[in-house]
């Protein structure tokens, strides 16, 4: 059904089902599985990359602040397996794909907001940091659920955000008049992440014309309860355009 491994394809249609319960423990998972079929990987990486994230975990300082200092804080010369990784949000090449697979925000050390989002709730997990995602219009946060509780602009290193800085980025992005609701800074359900996630590759097929990349979204997206069929048409609608 589509371009994805098959092994991957089951185990991400399986788990995209599960409980929420269970899904909230298991985004990192999910999001795995999503860079697995962009890259045509089969079903054991995922799990040696979850094991590379327990790894980046063990790294951390206590709490919030050690965690925003691993992931996001500078890399000094000489620097061990153990130093910060300097991640940040990628301006120069938004639309590249990669930034979309954790793995590649990793190696890259870059990403967009809601991939290193996903993977500061996924090392938040680890150590015992309780983050959120919280999937504003336009741009992706975390939520630190402990006390205090605070927003954390992932894409911006880091930064720590009021809902007046949130309101900003908001207007910043859909004009100075836009209104802004509160509940946008609501925790996202995990299912939603993913959608997400997905949701903004297959953007990126449309607007480019990409079939390959829609190949082996288009399957994934469709396989989420409730989003139905849609993509898949979309997908042979666009390769008889191409044939």
């Amino acid at each position: 059904m589509g371009d994805v491994h098959p092994a991957v394809e089951a185990r991400f249609t399986d788990l995209i089902a599960a409980p929420d319960a269970e899904l909230d423990v298991r985004l990192d998972e999910l999001a795995l599985l999503v860079a697995a079929a962009g890259q045509h990987h089969e079903s054991p990486w995922v799990d040696e990359q979850l094991d590379g994230l327990d790894r980046v975990a063990a790294a951390c300082a206590p709490g919030l602040d050690g965690l925003v200092a691993h992931l996001f804080g500078p890399v000094e010369a000489g620097s061990s397996p153990g130093s910060p990784l300097a991640l940040r949000g990628d301006e120069e090449s938004y639309a590249d794909p990669a930034n979309s697979f954790l793995d590649q925000v990793l190696a890259r050390r870059r990403g967009i907001p809601i991939t290193l989002s996903v993977l500061a709730m996924a090392v938040g997990r680890r150590t015992g940091v309780p983050l959120a995602g919280v999937g504003m219009p336009g741009h992706f946060l975390v939520r630190h659920e402990g006390w205090p509780r605070v927003l954390v602009d992932c894409f911006d290193g880091g930064r720590r955000l009021t809902s007046g800085d949130c309101e900003v980025i908001v207007q910043r992005i859909y004009g100075a008049t836009s209104g802004f609701d509160l509940a946008w800074l609501d925790p996202t359900p995990t299912r939603e992440i993913v959608l997400r996630l997905l949701t903004n590759l297959r953007q990126r097929a449309l607007a480019t014309g990409d079939a390959g990349l829609l190949g082996w979204v288009a399957p994934l997206r469709s396989s989420i309860p409730g989003v139905g069929d849609g993509d898949l048409h979309l997908l042979a609608e666009l390769r008889a355009r191409l044939s």
